[in-house]
């Protein structure tokens, strides 16, 4: 996870030439809140700053030609970040993206509009990049050979509706191979499409926030149970203190609501816990695999320059070949591909 603080955006605003001290200092703009970005589209996380910074006044237009979803931002933390370096820093990343301060009487109006990129060279967060998913969580309910493999072809065919629905440019659609004995899908595309396919695989998986809400209907509806016992209880005590055996029997009931709502509620717990420990899990399976992405990029971007004859190109060919290595053992090991045990 790239962590972007003030500092370090003014250093790459000044190296670009996008910040020109030569003006005097203004007086300071609004802080951002510690914002935490995780391949979110730039719409979104402007109305997550603006419910957190109230006075933070944008519009955004868009050419009809341009997704919602673009640009979407990669994974980042901003601290101790102005919203006008946040802007400074979007225009910086996609010079596509026109963004104007509108001087009001209290806050200024920024009016973003983001054109059409159709035309221009592809940027660095449009090249293709390659993952690999395991379905085994998805699949298995299946039975037998011939219903997970029905099941498989049925996820292949929502995949490729949902990449049909998306759009996009022809010539950027995906690729994807299936692997039937390992239940194991390769996908190749653009960052845009991996977000669909991200998004499809996650609505499909059994959802842990499904029994987490299933266990506090549950413990809420023992609570009132639990009350309405006490109530008849005291109740039978009072006005029928020589009927033992009802009063025995709803003893009886309140106890084992007792021992049930004990019983959801460290079910709750357990849960909750792992559901955190997951999360922690795939944060830093995420940033690793930033990492590993970054390296390949630049060893590529080296070797292009390098003849296949020379001793370096070799080294530098190894090094490439564990890179991929090592960034597709961590697609296999990470929490969210691992299937439910």
């Amino acid at each position: 996870m790239r962590v972007l603080t003030s500092a370090f955006i003014v250093f790459l605003l000044s190296a670009s030439g996008a910040w020109v001290n030569a003006d005097p200092p203004e007086p300071p703009h609004p802080m951002m809140p510690a914002v935490e970005v995780s391949n979110q589209p730039l719409g979104k996380v402007l109305e997550n700053i603006r419910k957190q910074v109230p006075s933070f006044h944008f519009a955004v237009f868009r050419s009809p030609s341009v997704s919602p979803d673009y640009p979407t931002l990669p994974v980042m933390s901003l601290e101790g970040v102005t919203i006008d370096q946040f802007l400074d820093l979007i225009k910086f990343q996609y010079p596509d993206i026109k963004i104007v301060e509108i001087s009001g009487e209290k806050q200024p109006l920024y009016s973003i509009r983001i054109d059409d990129t159709s035309n221009q060279p592809r940027t660095s967060n449009s090249l293709p990049v390659v993952k690999v998913f395991r379905l085994n969580e998805i699949t298995a309910n299946a039975k037998s050979d011939a219903e997970v493999k029905k099941s498989t072809d049925d996820i292949l065919s929502l995949i490729q509706a949902a990449m049909d629905a998306a759009g996009g440019d022809p010539k950027d659609q995906p690729t994807f191979k299936f692997h039937q004995a390992t239940q194991t899908l390769i996908f190749k595309g653009s960052p845009e499409k991996l977000a669909v396919l991200n998004q499809v695989l996650e609505s499909l998986k059994p959802k842990v926030d499904e029994r987490i809400r299933e266990l506090h209907a549950q413990i809420e509806e023992l609570k009132q149970t639990n009350d309405r016992l006490n109530i008849s209880l005291e109740q039978l005590r009072s006005e029928y203190a020589h009927q033992k055996d009802v009063i025995h029997e709803t003893e009886f009931q309140l106890l084992t609501t007792k021992t049930q709502l004990g019983q959801a509620q460290g079910q709750l717990s357990v849960l909750s816990a792992d559901q955190m420990q997951k999360q922690e899990r795939q944060k830093l399976a995420d940033a690793q695999r930033q990492d590993l992405i970054e390296k390949i990029r630049s060893l590529k971007a080296k070797m292009q320059g390098e003849q296949p004859k020379n001793p370096e190109f070799a080294k530098d060919q190894l090094e490439l070949d564990q890179l991929i290595h090592a960034a597709a053992s961590l697609d296999q090991q990470s929490p969210a591909t691992q299937p439910s045990k």
